[in-house]
């Protein structure tokens, strides 16, 4: 009693569910299993991995499920959750494409489920686990009774000052009595709202996490655990976060470094903001320069071009550092060039001299010799 509604996957699940020995024979859309089946499915991840739905209440869900290992964890969505626009629009867009066993008290809501979902157009498979979890405790199958809250977690943290714009890293986690899965809900400004939940983990793991600050400043943020069932532990213990600046990297100088007194020479400027600030150079074309200034500014990164000409021989430093917005400065970035005095060679002048006459007469004899 299989299905999934797309129609090129038809074939690729019914080779599936027939090599289960699972009865196709029917039309509904969906397939209907045993306690057993559906044990067998959810006991190991050999055959694939199965996601059982309970479409039970609440009230029924918190007082017992189905136990099941890790991933293959029970799931609350409430029938009348399924039933409405916005519940089956998210069902669809977490389970598309996977197989779900869908169960309930004895089987009448874990059917009208499916039937819903095959009608919904559901691109996935169906399993309606008959006898629901009445028959499953019959069978032996493991359930847990009641919930316990999650332990409180604790951030781990290597410091305790991240760069603005810059991925800050935090760990923590939380061990479940009940060894349900466990969520976590950042509070990222110490507002007591949570800012951003996590996906579920297993009962003790290590949850890693990043998050970026814009804004320089101080924040405090703290952790909560939640399990699959939906209790929450407390809050952990605040932790201020302080959001600092990066100066912008040394900058990148290029250009020719030798040439001719009197004559203009284009250089290449740039430096990396790491917080993509936007920077600012002071540039020296001379140890005693007067005229510099901070000019910009200039996007992180961007080539500029600027010009310069000396007019005496001479070995130049060029100075170069950034700034960005915050007024954080680069380290300098020196860059050499000479300007090597030139010599009049005589010698060599008048032999150009002569042998550009001799190329002249040459010319005119061969004019008149036509």
């Amino acid at each position: 009693v299989l299905i999934t509604v797309v129609a090129n996957s038809d074939a690729m699940n019914i080779e599936k569910i027939s090599n289960r020995n699972f009865d196709i024979s029917n039309n509904q859309g969906y397939i209907d299993i045993s306690d057993q089946e559906a044990w067998e499915l959810l006991s190991n991840t050999s055959n694939g991995i199965q996601f059982p739905i309970d479409v039970r209440t609440y009230e029924e869900w918190i007082t017992e499920r189905i136990d099941t290992p890790y991933p293959e964890y029970a799931r609350l969505y409430t029938l009348s959750d399924l039933q409405n626009e916005n519940g089956i629009n998210h069902f669809k867009s977490v389970y598309t494409n996977k197989e779900v066993i869908i169960y309930c008290r004895s089987g009448g809501r874990s059917a009208s489920a499916a039937q819903y979902l095959v009608s919904n157009e559901f691109n996935g498979t169906i399993y309606n686990m008959l006898g629901g979890i009445t028959s499953w405790k019959q069978s032996g199958f493991p359930i847990k009774n009641s919930n316990q809250i999650p332990n409180t977690p604790e951030i781990i943290l290597d410091s305790t000052f991240c760069y603005s714009n810059i991925s800050c890293f935090f760990s923590t986690n939380s061990i479940d009595p009940d060894n349900d899965v466990i969520r976590y809900g950042w509070d990222w400004n110490g507002d007591d709202i949570v800012d951003e939940w996590t996906d579920h983990i297993q009962s003790g793991g290590i949850l890693n996490i990043s998050h970026i600050w814009p804004v320089l400043g101080n924040y405090d943020i703290k952790v909560l655990a939640e399990d699959i069932v939906g209790e929450k532990s407390d809050y952990s213990s605040t932790l201020t976060i302080n959001v600092r600046n990066l100066a912008p990297n040394k900058p990148e100088i290029s250009g020719i470094n030798s040439g001719k007194n009197g004559k203009t020479y284009s250089y290449n400027i740039s430096s990396i903001d790491q917080n993509g600030d936007k920077v600012y150079y002071w540039i020296q074309w001379y140890d005693d320069y007067q005229d510099a200034y901070w000019d910009g500014p200039y996007a992180s990164n961007e080539i500029i071009i600027k010009n310069y000409s000396w007019m005496e021989e001479g070995i130049y430093t060029i100075k170069v550092k950034a700034k960005d917005i915050h007024d954080d400065e680069s380290v300098w970035a020196n860059y050499e060039v000479t300007m090597p005095k030139y010599k009049f060679d005589f010698t060599k002048e008048l032999i150009k001299i002569k042998y550009s006459n001799f190329d002249f007469l040459f010319k005119l004899i061969n004019i008149f010799a036509l």
